[in-house]
């Protein structure tokens, strides 16, 4: 009886099944006692009367006590079986829908120590909607968590979803807890591994592009040619001019460009915000260098309508170029990035796009 009687009982039904035998039991001691006259023949019947009374009375107490009692092993079992496990749904639920069911159950063991049957089955009710409360929370942090990971797998997030599903109508409400406790740390896992490979995939292909800014600016410095102002860098490689120029001194160049990670993301269910790509450049030493951007509906190099992000800056250092995400299912436009670098022999121009 013990064991199971609570698990997955309706709250409804515990309240009835304590209460009824409850009932029963005081039922016993409702027999009334008649209030008549008894003359001195009838005084020794009226006496065994009493004394059958009082031995029902006590027999109906002795009983109540043992169904209190038995009431009171069952709730202490049920409650004592959920020591431990909102600490060990961590982020599944959130920090107040936990507290909220220690709370319930703190009350619980406060009834089963001084309550009463009515006290013991009000606070196993409480418990039980404290735990519905739980299960709809859950539901909450699972849809945030997978909004929060864009880059995880599909399948960690379908059975991350699966699992909410499996909370409701669980014979086994703990364990169904466990495994969307589990499929939750999964999606995590997965958001952190696509990440880390997109960071070092980025990584990699800012070290490339710079490397290869550096040779082709060594080459043209050891050539002595000169090259021309504003020719644009095509793709995301920066110009290198040459290093000549009417003052003898090296002409001005954008040596390398990069946009910093992570980036910034609109989410799975943008409400246009604003979001903020941090953009790195580096130019010749002693350059002056201006930041534009552009906005386009393609992937392909704007040619106009560019903003100032920022003027007069050193030759080498980041800014950061603000984006409107889109609202629901629109899409967000591409980024072309415009560096003009200047020093006494002119000016040369890089362009970055398709972000």
């Amino acid at each position: 009886m013990r064991n199971g009687l609570f698990d997955r009982l309706p709250k409804r039904a515990k309240v009835g099944a304590i209460a009824a035998v409850a009932v029963i039991v005081f039922g016993a001691v409702t027999i009334p006692v008649a209030a008549t006259a008894v003359d001195q023949h009838n005084r020794q019947l009226a006496h065994e009367l009493a004394e059958k009374n009082a031995a029902a009375e006590k027999k109906a107490a002795a009983e109540a006590a043992e169904v209190l009692k038995d009431a009171k092993d069952v709730a202490a079992g049920f409650n004592a079986g959920f020591d431990g496990f909102t600490i060990s749904l961590a982020t599944a639920v959130s920090a107040d829908a936990a507290a909220a069911f220690e709370d319930a159950r703190v009350k619980l063991a406060d009834a089963i120590t001084n309550g009463g049957v009515d006290e013991v089955s009000a606070a196993m009710d409480a418990v039980a909607d404290a735990l519905d409360a739980l299960v709809s929370n859950a539901k909450e942090q699972a849809d945030a968590l997978i909004e929060a990971s864009p880059i995880a797998d599909v399948a960690s997030t379908d059975a991350l979803l699966k699992a909410v599903a499996n909370l409701k109508g669980a014979d086994d409400v703990k364990a169904a807890f466990t495994q969307l406790k589990a499929a939750s740390d999964a999606v995590i896992a997965s958001q952190a591994a696509g990440q880390a490979a997109a960071d070092a995939a980025a990584a990699a292909a800012a070290a490339a592009a710079a490397a290869a800014a550096a040779a082709a600016a060594a080459e043209q410095d050891a050539s002595g040619s000169t090259g021309g102002e504003d020719s644009p860098s095509g793709g995301s490689s920066p110009e290198v001019p040459s290093n000549g120029g009417a003052s003898g001194g090296y002409d001005p160049a954008i040596i390398s460009m990069w946009p910093a990670e992570p980036f910034e993301y609109c989410g799975e269910n943008p409400e246009g915000q604003v979001i903020v790509l941090d953009f790195h450049w580096g130019a010749r030493e002693g350059n002056t260098v201006d930041i534009f951007y552009a906005l386009t509906d393609t992937d392909a190099q704007a040619t106009g309508g560019f903003s100032t992000a920022a003027s007069s800056q050193g030759s080498s250092g980041s800014v950061g170029i603000p984006r409107t995400c889109p609202v629901g299912s629109g899409t967000l436009q591409y980024l072309t990035i415009k560096l003009v670098a200047s020093n006494a022999n002119g000016s040369a121009t890089a362009y970055y796009w398709g972000l």
